[in-house]
């Protein structure tokens, strides 16, 4: 039995995997610098580097599924959201200072990191609609380019004399078949008598 294939305009947009990644590890490294951020200006002593890059790792395996198309602006914010909740346990609970300083005012660092998640949805989003664009207009600029290389070369092959616009060629000058170019012209014509009677020429 024959295999049917769906329309184009049916299928699923399938990302690439470079895409997916790099979409999942902005997304990682922008979550993992918030919240080392956050904590940072809490606690008063910076994050760990490895901590911080275990920490992104890890948001970048939970995004990567997720990262196959674009998203809409309520599921990234949710998503940054999240993930600042669990950045925020995570760094917490591995740090003996940590835990103290979130402690002590509890809202107010809630409050501030829900404000960082929000910004950087929104910056996320917005990168990601520029970088969406851009294949787009290549695409559309080596359409243009390409339908008017073909529109010349056409033009050019259908009609040698004309030019790319359709005006006629310059005129050159006359070309004898087979031969450079000449012209004759009839006061230089010279024409030779019978042998021994000289040369006649004449000129009108």
């Amino acid at each position: 039995m024959p295999q049917t294939l769906d329309p184009p305009s049916r299928r699923a947009p399938r990302t690439r995997w470079g895409v997916r990644s790099a979409r999942a590890g902005v997304f990682g490294v922008a979550s993992a610098g918030l919240a080392g951020a956050g904590h940072h200006v809490a606690a008063a002593e910076p994050v760990a580097w490895p901590l911080l890059l275990a920490a992104a790792g890890l948001v970048f395996l939970g995004a990567l599924p997720w990262a196959r198309r674009r998203r809409s602006l309520g599921v990234v914010v949710a998503a940054t959201c999240a993930a600042q909740l669990v950045l925020h346990e995570l760094l917490a609970r591995t740090g003996p200072d940590h835990h103290g300083a979130h402690g002590t005012h509890p809202m107010p660092m809630l409050f501030a990191h829900t404000l960082a998640a929000l910004a950087v949805a929104v910056l996320l989003q917005q990168t990601d609609d520029q970088l969406a664009a851009i294949p787009r207009a290549l695409g559309q600029l080596a359409a243009t380019v390409r339908s008017t290389v073909a529109r010349w070369t056409g033009s050019w092959l259908t009609h040698p004399c004309q030019g790319p616009d359709g005006a006629p060629a310059a005129a050159g000058p006359r070309r004898h078949p087979g031969g450079p170019a000449c012209a004759v012209l009839a006061y230089d014509v010279v024409r030779r008598g019978p042998p021994g009677h000289g040369q006649l020429s004449f000129r009108p």
